[in-house]
């Protein structure tokens, strides 16, 4: 439920009289909470999954200047690095 939803009902529910309405505030707060703490969660870990990737891409780099690897090699696996990390912005966003 997006924040914005819960927000307006939060007000809604605070503009009534109705005590029955009003038990719902404490749930949606709660809620309204837990989604904040999945959120901020997600963030992290879309943080280290990029920071992981960009660690192996200098590892990758390393390599191939070291000649461990050639690069044709090198540029296949930055290639798919790179859409990896794409693929996480991509879900960052959604």
């Amino acid at each position: 439920m997006n924040m914005v939803l819960i927000l307006t009902q939060i007000k809604y529910l605070l503009g009534q009289n109705n005590m029955k309405q009003l038990i719902i505030l404490p749930i949606a707060l709660v809620t309204l909470m837990s989604f904040h703490a999945i959120n901020v969660y997600h963030n992290y870990n879309i943080y280290a999954a990029r920071e992981n990737l960009d660690e192996m891409k200098s590892w990758i780099l390393e390599d191939v200047n070291r000649g461990a690897m050639t690069e044709e090699i090198g540029d296949i696996y930055l290639e798919q690095l790179n859409e990896t990390d794409s693929l996480i912005l991509d879900l960052k966003n959604f």
